[in-house]
């Protein structure tokens, strides 16, 4: 399995992550405030830049 990191969670970095995890590879977004990360990673969405798009199991979000 290909482990993917993404630097930044705008639309253009949870796009790519859906996309990677899609053809199953394990991602990680990189997030700058741990309060996104939190709120994206409970959530299963980015609800600012993506809203109504789940992200699959295969993403994790982090912000360290």
């Amino acid at each position: 399995m290909k482990r993917i990191a993404i630097l930044g969670s705008g639309g253009m970095g949870t796009a790519l992550a859906l996309l990677f995890a899609r053809r199953g590879a394990s991602v990680k977004i990189w997030c700058r405030s741990s309060e996104s990360a939190d709120e994206i990673e409970a959530a299963r969405e980015n609800r600012r830049h993506l809203p109504g798009v789940s992200l699959p199991l295969g993403v994790k979000v982090t912000a360290s």
